[in-house]
């Protein structure tokens, strides 16, 4: 019967990508669309940390701006986030030696960019040369600003619950001003079951969030007020920004980043509020920020004294539910931190502090995996990371302690063995009672802390269109989990191809490993605790990806996840299947364009769920899981016809076989190009 469904859903896959061809044949060349992304990523979904749009605002801020080979900066480099430091440094060291670049393919001439990486970033870089009266002309052309406003909602009535107090129906409204000086913003959101206006609010809306950020010349680099993320070191103790985590691609193993980044969000946990200022003199920097916020939290009694205090948070957000708006921001809580940081040359590092003040203790439950977590109303946590690099070998690392002396240690190397060649390596060891808050390092679990790791990857090039890409990775827990009643340990491994004939065409072949434990359910194992067993799981993908012309891109996808049997509990294999078509479309220049995907899916179980990248409007993508069986036909069209508005809509229908209800949804998305609310950039102070 498996079989049967597979060989189904492959003729009809088959069938699609025929009428998909043929309908492209007739198209013309004229405006290209954009490179490929998280929708048909070569990356794995579950490596990636998205923070709430801020991948899709980097891609849609380099659509805007491209650029410049011979004026951009250290720091502009390395928020591409492709390069390790030892490459951004040979960047300036060829440039230094050479001269101004004469072509942007003379990047491939860089010691250490192999041709394939060099070719991914052609696309975002620019040289010009003229007087500096134009260069004063191009910068005011790079002032955005930019009104938009976004609504989502569902057609059935019956695809959310009774309880929401609000209507099915979510609105943003977001306004965006940046010159080379000044970024300004705000972010309105309602989610869907919230209420348009809330009296318990003081502003009136569930979510209000306001940045401004200042460049001023000169020593201070940098000064922000509103909300706005902290990223220090290697994430240790803090990291609130876009991240990877166990990734084939080396140079994104280490991460890199700047201390501080205006909130650009609408996700309503992971940033902070206050101010910020960043410091540079010479080879010295200096990072402080302080902040203040309310957040909601669930409240509890302390397994160890019997005091009431704070559980757990509300990360999600949402206030749908009476329940829901009760909890919002019952907790105050006070934050600061510092950094001072040093780059000389080959060698640069840095000192981190960050502390917290809570208005009600933090407190232990009375589970054994928790106990190690923070009790009390004030938490702090230290580090210092290190990085340098030894010929074509870049070294990272950082150390931390927490408040109560609990030690986390992450090591990492980046080898450039040849220019066909490269190694990566991470070691971390983190005591089991490490706890830190806002944090995201390279680590197994969600959240860095009792886990022991080794982590090691290669990429191999022997011929420039193909690629072999692999890592294993293997860790261990010293004490319980959240899903684990032991201590445990696991392994994982990748082995990806990537091949690329033509500029055209990329095919993907990847299969992916996993060996950890997890807790038994109930009814497989009955009995008053839940028995630890080893999971298998088998993950393979083939990716196809086609620019059938600069008008016409589409994308071919095909990924089966097993569930191997456990001996004793579950005697049978766990299928799940997910296979989608992705055709994107340019219509001349006529200023619309298209994106429709057609998806299918069938999942055993939960165990066996796929996961995919969904796109949204506006450039967002969304981390979607599908088990059970079922179908996902999505079209989102986009229109730039008019100088100062865009308009995108896009339509969402979800069938679900002895499911819920099939669902339709809507979104719609309005922005207004304001370009000439600010003044001159002749005229700016900063």
């Amino acid at each position: 019967m498996k079989t049967s469904v597979s060989n189904k859903i492959l003729l009809v896959q088959l069938n699609f990508v025929w009428i998909l061809i043929c309908a492209s044949l007739y198209v013309s060349a004229q405006v290209s669309i954009e490179q490929v992304e998280l929708s048909s990523s070569w990356l794995p979904e579950t490596f990636i940390e998205l923070d709430d749009g801020e991948w899709s605002r980097a891609r849609e801020a380099n659509k805007i701006k491209k650029w410049d080979l011979n004026r951009i900066s250290r720091d502009e480099l390395v928020a591409f986030g492709k390069l390790t430091l030892w490459q951004v440094d040979q960047f300036f060291t060829y440039k230094k030696a050479m001269g101004d670049f004469k072509d942007v393919y003379e990047v491939q001439a860089i010691p250490g960019w192999d041709p394939v990486l060099a070719r991914s970033l052609v696309p975002f870089f620019k040289i010009e040369s003229f007087p500096i009266k134009e260069w004063f002309l191009e910068n005011r052309l790079l002032e955005q600003s930019i009104l938009t406003y976004r609504i989502r909602g569902i057609q059935n009535r019956n695809a959310f619950p009774n309880d929401w107090v609000g209507s099915g129906v979510g609105m943003q409204l977001l306004y965006r001003y940046r010159s080379p000086g000044v970024q300004v913003g705000f972010s309105i959101d309602k989610d869907p079951g919230e209420k348009v206006f809330n009296s318990k609010v003081g502003s009136g809306v569930d979510f209000l969030s306001v940045h401004a950020s200042l460049q001023p010349k000169g020593s201070v680099k940098a000064i922000i007020l509103g909300d706005f993320t902290v990223n220090f070191g290697q994430g240790l103790i803090q990291w609130q920004s876009f991240a990877f985590r166990k990734t084939p691609a080396i140079a994104l193993l280490k991460k890199n980043g700047a201390t501080f980044r205006p909130y650009r969000s609408v996700g309503e946990f992971n940033f902070h509020r206050g101010a910020a200022i960043s410091w540079v003199r010479k080879i010295h920097a200096i990072d402080f920020f302080v902040s203040s916020r309310m957040l909601s939290a669930n409240y509890g009694v302390s397994a160890v004294n019997g005091n009431i205090g704070v559980t757990s948070f509300n990360t999600s957000g949402y206030h749908r539910t009476r329940q829901e708006i009760e909890k919002r921001n019952n907790f105050h809580q006070w934050a600061t931190g510092a950094r001072y940081s040093l780059h000389h040359k080959n060698i640069s590092g840095g000192i981190n502090v960050v502390a917290y003040q809570f208005s009600m203790p933090l407190v232990v439950t009375a589970k054994a995996y928790d106990r190690n977590s923070i009790n009390s109303n004030f938490w702090m946590n230290a580090s210092a990371d290190l990085s340098f690099y030894l010929r074509n070998c870049h070294f990272f690392m950082e150390n931390a302690l927490d408040k109560k002396g609990a030690y986390a240690g992450l090591f990492g190397g980046l080898l450039s063995l040849s220019k066909q060649l490269d190694l990566g390596i991470v070691f971390r060891l983190l005591s089991e009672k490490y706890q830190s808050l806002y944090s995201n390092s390279f680590t197994e679990a969600s959240f860095p802390g009792n886990e022991k790791g080794f982590f090691m990857a290669v990429n191999a090039r022997p011929f420039s269109k193909l690629e072999f890409q692999y890592f294993a990775d293997v860790f261990c827990f010293p004490w319980l989990r959240y899903t684990i009643n032991r201590p445990s340990n696991g392994m994982e491994n990748l082995f990806q191809l990537v091949y690329q004939p033509t500029k055209k065409d990329e095919l993907i072949l990847s299969s992916r490993f996993e060996k950890k434990d997890q807790n038994v359910s109930a009814s497989s194992a009955p009995g008053p605790l839940k028995w630890v067993a080893t999971v298998q799981k088998r993950v393979w993908r083939i990716q196809w990806v086609k620019k059938l012309n600069d008008l016409t891109r589409l994308a071919l996808r095909m990924e089966s996840v097993s569930i191997l049997p456990i001996m004793g509990v579950r005697q049978q294999v766990e299928h799940g299947f997910l296979t989608f078509i992705d055709w994107k479309y340019q219509w001349g220049r006529s200023g619309f364009s298209s994106h429709l995907r057609c998806q299918l899916f069938d999942a055993d179980s939960y165990e066996s769920t796929v996961y995919v990248f969904t796109p949204q409007i506006g450039g967002n993508y969304q981390l979607s899981q599908f088990s059970g069986k079922g179908a996902i036909y999505m079209l989102i069209i986009e229109n730039e016809l008019l100088r100062s508005i865009s308009c995108r809509g896009a339509l969402n229908y979800e069938y679900r076989r002895n499911g819920p209800p099939s669902k339709l949804s809507f979104s719609l998305q309005i922005a207004m190009k304001l370009y000439h609310l600010g003044g001159s950039k002749n005229s700016t102070l900063f």
